[in-house]
């Protein structure tokens, strides 16, 4: 596992303290404030300027913003600068980037060993101890380099200490030492020298000074091909990465101490008895002021100090090695930085070829990525674009983040995407995870051809995104708010919506291919095309889809309010035992419904419905399909059908516990009554407005009211049945099994009575009024009564 030692100071800067120049009680000195550039303060940096004048020290106060001095054409205008003394004797100041991006350049002219750094306030705790792998990485450039007639060096500094106090392995019968460890940059001399203080018998607060020449264990200086080192020259182009291995050069110079001090040779070579103590990073000159005095300055950003708790290092397992790398500033290959980052503003390629083991790039400009066969990798994309091609074969394991517009092509073993930016993936998979999604813009996936219907999870954590599938894929989230299209293209998928958004999920006309789509907190809108779905409609928002094909199209409702069109092929939708709010429209293709605890408002054009009625309120309108409408055995809901004035259909009505009402229209209806003893209580009213119907009588009471069609009741059930015929409007009504006791006839709307006529014939009694007629098979006798509300047909 790997740890931050240090904050980077690009991203909590840039307003780090200002040292003073002063040391009181061993203590450096700071300024009581700092600058105020943008953001929160960053004590954890500071910049510190040695063996510097006074009225050359940097004023926290003075901020010059904008200088025209500063502008770099790779960094633009200067966000704050600060330039102190002559140009013979100065220093020089100036932060670049953004606030959460920062660059710092450093400079300084003339003096006698005189510096500006940028380095750690404090120490960092005893635990950071050497035993690990601890590694030094930052973005760093020579922007002026003048030697004149005076010296100039840049590094990286490190203070170590040995046997420190806070340190797990601390032990009071070793000596306490903190040692300056420096890894140069460039040097004047076109290498970096030979430079060291440690002495036999030195050991507190002694320089050990990385250089191309350096000393072997006996003394004798020996060629060092351990580092790279930039050019003593001015760079115009991006920054490089530098990257220490503080493990390799803490061994050079514990070898040194060893050697000079034979005693503590074993304790000194112990590493997890070393822990690091703190960084400065900058530029020195020598020499003095006036005409040739050396001049240099650097930029350094993204300071990164890591431990790797899953590397144990130890002296008898470390083998001298490469101690400092530094790329060609274009990055066309990298195959040893097990860790890579770029500037802000550059655009570079990177090529990753480690098989030893993952490593991690962090782009902060226009960058692609390149990444070798069997290679794992970890991607941070915080610039402007980051490419990422995998191997034509195969790439290993890679992970991508961050907010930069992201593409991907090539091969993975497996691929998982983070990402706050727009997305394009077009690449061949074996498993990938993704979270996809920007605001405002679009994400577009296409690939997946060695994907598994579980090998591909994405998720749009924000913003709006497209997904078009060309292969089975597997889960596909919307856990944002953003909104996000999804063409299946008659592919295997399973959708969810653990957001709040919008998610729209588009299947093919052509035939084929099965989703599962899982109801949300949001919106969802689902086109089935000619797939399969099966859709659980269980969450809290809402939902609407068109059945447009397919054959085994299945919607299970759970309370959520749903918008539900059938334009083809056919639908099974199974009722909840949640409250919602349901549309149905069958405009053709067919459905069948098993009511729930929803209500539900369903029409029907030219299609077919069958549906059931559940414990909530249903109502159907009733068009140019066949409607079969059953009533509950379990539950005691309601069930209206309402049919409109187109003639030629047949519907159909069961009873049951349910309540049901029936408006036939001009539709011929078949109405029969349960026969089931416990569905007594259930209940049917029709209205007969035209068409044919029939009723067959059971166990319910109904009301038959023939206000204008043709009506056959056949009472032969238990259930009191009372028929009310209009006899103005209507066509005829003909009962047979009426009874006396049970059943009752009220004759309506009849202006004269006296124009009634009763027949009693050999079948029953048959009663006129104009047009219309009521035929009472099997009645030998009726008589006809006046009330207010009709007259009554007495047997």
């Amino acid at each position: 596992m790997t740890s931050d030692i240090f904050v980077d100071p690009s991203v909590a800067g840039p307003d780090v303290l200002f040292s003073t120049g002063q040391v009181v009680d061993g203590e450096e000195q700071f300024f009581s404030t700092v600058p105020d550039i943008a953001g929160q303060p960053d004590t954890g940096w500071n910049i510190t300027q040695w063996a510097t004048p006074t009225d050359q020290i940097f004023d926290p106060a003075r901020i010059v913003r904008g200088d025209p001095e500063d502008a770099d054409p790779l960094l633009g205008a200067a966000l704050a600068s600060w330039h102190t003394g002559t140009a013979q004797g100065g220093s020089a100041l100036a932060i670049y980037g953004t606030p959460d991006a920062a660059i710092f350049r450093l400079g300084v002219t003339g003096g006698s060993n005189k510096d500006t750094f940028l380095q750690s306030t404090g120490y960092a705790s005893g635990s950071e101890s050497f035993d690990r792998q601890i590694l030094f990485q930052a973005q760093e450039r020579i922007v002026t380099a003048n030697a004149g007639t005076g010296t100039a060096i840049a590094f990286n500094g490190f203070t170590v200490f040995f046997n420190a106090s806070d340190n797990p392995t601390y032990s009071a019968s070793l000596p306490q030492t903190e040692m300056f460890l420096q890894v140069p940059l460039t040097d004047f001399r076109g290498e970096p020298g030979a430079f060291t203080t440690l002495t036999p018998g030195q050991t507190y607060q002694q320089i050990y000074n990385l250089s191309s020449w350096t000393q072997a264990p006996d003394g004798t200086p020996v060629a060092d091909e351990s580092a790279d080192y930039l050019a003593f020259q001015a760079d115009g182009g991006a920054l490089h990465t530098v990257q220490i291995d503080l493990n390799q050069a803490l061994l050079r110079m514990i070898e040194v101490m060893a050697a000079q001090n034979p005693a503590l040779a074993s304790a000194y070579m112990d590493m997890s008895r070393w822990s690091l103590g703190s960084v400065y990073s900058g530029v020195e000159t020598g020499g003095g002021d006036g005409d040739g005095a050396a001049t240099l300055s650097m930029d350094i950003a993204h300071v990164s100090v890591t431990r790797d708790d899953s590397a144990p290092v130890s002296s008898d397992s470390l083998q001298p090695g490469v101690v400092q790398t530094i790329d060609d500033g274009d990055y066309a290959e990298s195959e040893d930085a097990t860790r890579i980052e770029t500037l802000a503003g550059a655009r570079n390629t990177v090529r990753l070829t480690n098989a030893l083991g993952a490593q991690t790039f962090t782009g902060r400009g226009d960058n692609s990525v390149l990444i070798g066969d069997g290679i794992d990798a970890t991607l941070h994309g915080l610039g402007s674009a980051l490419s990422v091609t995998g191997s034509a074969t195969r790439s290993g394991t890679v992970s991508v983040d961050g907010t930069a517009p992201l593409s991907v092509s090539g091969s993975f073993a497996a691929l998982t995407v983070q990402s706050g930016a727009p997305v394009s993936i077009d690449a061949t998979v074996s498993a990938a995870t993704l979270s996809l999604g920007g605001a405002g813009d679009a994400v577009s996936i296409d690939g997946y051809a060695d994907a598994t219907l579980s090998g591909i999870n994405i998720s749009f954590a924000a913003g709006d995104g497209t997904v078009s599938l060309s292969a089975d894929g597997g889960r596909i989230d919307q856990n944002g708010g953003g909104r996000q299209i999804a063409f299946l293209n008659g592919h295997q998928a399973i959708l969810t919506q653990s957001g709040t958004g919008n998610q729209i999920v588009v299947g093919r006309p052509e035939s084929g291919g099965q989703f599962i789509l899982h109801g949300g907190a949001g919106t969802q809108t689902v086109w089935t095309g000619n797939s399969d779905a099966q859709i659980d409609a269980s969450g809290t928002g809402t939902m609407q889809v068109v059945v447009q094909a397919g054959s085994q199209t299945q919607i299970g409702l759970g309370g959520e309010n749903a918008t539900i069109a059938v334009e083809g092929g056919a639908l099974t939708l199974t009722g909840g035992t949640l409250s919602g709010q349901v549309q149905l429209s069958v405009d053709q293709g067919q459905a069948t419904v098993q009511g729930g605890a929803e209500t539900m408002v369903a029409s029907v054009d030219t299609g077919r419905l069958q549906i059931a009625a559940g414990s909530g309120d249903q109502v159907i309108f009733g068009g140019g399909g066949a409607v079969v409408a059953m009533g509950s055995h379990d539950s005691a809901g309601h069930q209206t059908l309402v049919d409109d004035n187109r003639t030629g259909v047949s519907n159909v009505v069961f009873g049951g516990k349910t309540a049901q009402v029936i408006w036939t229209g001009q539709a011929d209806d078949t109405i029969v009554s349960s026969i089931q003893p416990d569905d007594s209580a259930g209940r049917i009213d029709a209205v007969i407005q035209g068409g044919a119907s029939s009723y067959w009588g059971g166990v319910e009471a109904a009301t038959l009211s023939n206000l204008g069609g043709i009506l056959d009741a056949f009472l032969t059930g238990t259930g009191a049945v009372s028929i009310q015929a209009d006899m103005t409007n209507h066509t005829s009504t003909t009962v047979t099994g009426f009874s006396a006791g049970r059943d009752s006839l009220l004759l309506q709307n009849v202006a004269d009575p006296s124009l009634l006529s009763v027949q009693h014939q050999a079948a029953g009694a048959l009663i006129q009024f104009e047009d219309s007629r009521v035929m009472l098979n099997g009645v030998s006798h009726v008589s006809l009564s006046q009330t207010p509300g009709g007259i009554v047909v007495l047997f």
